[in-house]
C-alpha cells in the first residue's frame, strides 16, 4: 500500500536533527514509504542543504523536494506540501523527531483498512540524547472521546498522525495559524464529520528542550491562544462557559514562569509511558530476530 510522508524544514533546524529524523523514516522502517515530500520552508543553511542532498542522492526516487522562496510558516508549508503528495495516505513527520521502526507498519495499514480519516499514536518526549526519555501524553482512543477532548485540549499529537489527503483538503487543508495549525485543522475536520482514532502505543520520539516551554508562554502565545479560543467560540465548537474556562486556565498557564509551567505540564498534562515504550521496543526486537530467521510477518492488528 503506497503512502507519502510529509515533512517541513526551515533554516533554524539543526542539521544533525534533520539527518536523524530522515534516517528514522528511511533506513529504520519496516514498511517503506512510496515517497517523502520534503518542504523547504524558505532558504536553508548550507549544512541543512547538505543533509537533504545526501539523502536525495541515496534515495533518488523517494524524495520529492518542494522549495518555497521565502519562509511562510508551518501551516502554509504543509498546505503546499500536502498538495504535492501523490498518495491519499499521508504520514506527518517533524524535522527533529524520530519515528520508531514499526511506526509505518502499524499506522498506515490501520488507516487504510479503517473508516478513519486521521489516525494518531502516542509519543514520548526526550531531551538531548534519545535515551533521555521524559514523559508522554495519553490520548483518548475513540472518536467520541477525541471530540470531547478537542473542546479543551489538542486531542492528537500532530507529528505522530497519519491522515487521508482528500479528507484534509475537503476540510480546507492546513491554514496559517501560528502554533495552532494542527489543532485548527482537527477542529474543522471534526466539525465536518471526519473520523479520528488514536492508537494506544508510542510510535514517535519527540525532541524537546527548555525553549519548547518558553515558546508556550508569554504575551505573544497568549494572544494566539485567545485568537484560537475565539475561533472555537465563533464556530460553535465550544459554548461560552467552556470558552471562559479555557481562557482562564490557559492564560494562567502561559503567564507563570517557564519552570513553573514545566512543573504543571509534568504533573498534570503528561504521563509516564515508559512501560508502553518498552513493550513496543521489545516487540520490535523480537520481530527483528524472527525476520532474520525468515518468519517475520506484519501483524494484522496494529494494537
Amino acid at each position: 500500500m503506497a503512502f507519502s510522508v510529509l515533512i517541513s524544514v526551515y533554516f533554524q533546524e539543526k542539521p544533525e536533527y534533520l539527518a536523524r529524523a530522515l534516517r528514522s523514516i528511511t533506513q529504520e522502517q519496516t514498511l517503506f514509504p512510496g515517497e517523502i515530500v520534503l518542504v523547504k520552508d524558505g532558504p536553508l543553511t548550507d549544512e541543512l542543504e547538505k543533509v537533504i542532498s545526501d539523502y536525495t542522492r541515496r534515495y533518488p526516487s523517494l524524495f520529492r523536494i518542494v522549495a518555497l522562496p521565502v519562509n511562510q510558516g508551518l501551516g502554509a508549508a504543509l498546505n503546499t506540501g500536502i498538495a504535492h503528495c501523490k498518495h491519499d495516505l499521508v504520514v506527518r513527520m517533524d524535522s527533529d523527531d524520530i519515528s520508531l521502526p514499526r511506526r509505518f507498519e502499524k499506522q498506515v495499514p490501520f488507516l487504510a483498512g479503517s473508516g478513519f480519516d486521521v489516525v494518531g499514536a502516542l509519543a514520548v518526549e526526550f531531551i538531548g540524547e534519545e535515551k533521555n526519555i521524559r514523559l508522554g501524553q495519553r490520548l483518548p482512543q475513540y472518536h467520541e472521546d477525541i471530540c470531547k477532548r478537542a473542546k479543551f485540549r489538542n486531542p492528537m499529537t500532530h507529528p505522530a498522525t497519519a491522515i487521508r489527503k482528500q479528507s484534509v483538503l475537503k476540510a480546507g487543508s492546513y491554514l496559517p495559524f501560528l502554533w495552532f495549525e494542527d489543532y485548527h485543522l482537527w477542529v474543522r475536520m471534526i466539525s465536518k464529520g471526519f473520523r479520528f482514532h488514536n492508537l494506544q502505543i508510542p510510535l514517535v520520539k519527540m525532541r524537546i528542550n527548555h525553549s519548547t516551554l518558553i515558546r508556550r508562554g508569554g504575551s505573544r502565545y497568549i494572544k494566539q491562544e485567545l485568537l484560537f479560543q475565539r475561533f472555537l467560540l465563533q464556530t460553535g465548537f465550544i459554548d461560552k462557559k467552556e470558552w471562559l474556562l479555557n481562557i482562564t486556565l490557559r492564560t494562567l498557564l502561559r503567564k507563570v514562569p517557564s519552570r513553573a509551567r514545566r512543573w504543571a505540564y509534568d504533573s498534570f498534562l503528561r504521563d509516564n509511558l515508559d512501560g508502553l515504550l518498552a513493550m513496543e521496543e521489545d516487540s520490535f526486537s523480537t520481530l527483528s530476530a524472527d525476520r532474520e530467521g525468515g518468519s517475520y510477518h506484519v501483524p494484522s492488528n496494529p494494537e
